[in-house]
């Protein structure tokens, strides 16, 4: 299956746009380093001594709130720092042997980064944001913790938007849409809203061919034109919006 080439509009390029900063990390002292400087030494030493305090400062609290408050800031952190990795790799084509023993580092102090077999860009396990909702679950970062753990999932299902779900991608993706729908009730009026919408629309509509029965294939029709069409409605000027709109024109086509 094809998805969203319509226009020249690419479901992998829209993600890779997706939540390149934060406000939280606006405020953050690494904002400053340019993701070339990763290949520096001391700055690798400068990086790995602001996560250790980071990581002293969450085992040190004792009170829960300020507890998850220290956790969200070291999984925003580490998430900025994997951002900066990755851009490391657009721009040289692989990681350099420094890169590698960073991460090694990072694996010492139980920090976890995958590495993706198919492009070699790394990921991390989100374990921070995922121990924030534990402590905090209507906290004032929930609705950006719930984001990231939902967005990386649609990401790694999606990687390769040419291919078709496999049984694994569709358990996962099945899954999903209650906490797509939970996340849309739970926040609606935050920003990620469009993000997650469209997630929801996508999965429906790709998992349509993967439909039980007509029952299943109908409910998935009708999520994925009622998600995406709100996508396309409320958002018309963005990269999702588009996508949506292909994906629509598509899902007319198949129905005719």
């Amino acid at each position: 299956m094809v998805l969203a080439k319509s226009h020249g509009v690419k479901i992998r390029t829209g993600l890779r746009r997706f939540l390149i900063g934060t406000v939280a990390l606006a405020a953050i002292s690494w904002r400053c380093v340019q993701a070339h400087a990763l290949i520096d030494p001391q700055v690798m030493q400068n990086l790995l001594a602001e996560l250790h305090a980071q990581q002293s400062s969450v085992a040190e609290q004792t009170v829960p709130g300020a507890r998850a408050e220290s956790l969200f800031a070291l999984g925003s952190r580490i998430r900025f720092l994997v951002d900066l990795l990755n851009q490391d790799i657009s721009a040289h084509g692989q990681s350099d042997p420094l890169t590698a023993l960073f991460v090694k580092r990072l694996a010492l102090m139980r920090i976890g980064l995958d590495t993706s077999e198919r492009d070699g860009r790394f990921r991390y396990d989100l374990d921070a944001f995922r121990q924030y909702l534990k402590l905090s679950p209507r906290g004032p970062h929930a609705a950006d913790a719930r984001f990231f753990i939902l967005e990386q999932g649609f990401r790694l299902r999606t990687a390769d938007a040419a291919s078709a779900l496999g049984p694994d991608d569709e358990g996962a993706a099945r899954r999903a849409l209650p906490e797509y729908k939970r996340f849309l009730a739970d926040f609606a009026l935050d920003p990620h809203t469009r993000e997650t919408r469209f997630f929801l629309g996508v999965e429906c509509y790709r998992l349509r061919p993967r439909a039980k029965d007509d029952r299943d294939r109908a409910r998935l029709r009708d999520c994925a034109r009622q998600s995406l069409s709100e996508v396309a409605t409320r958002h018309p000027d963005s990269v999702e919006a588009r996508a949506a709109s292909t994906l629509l024109e598509q899902l007319l086509a198949a129905e005719k």
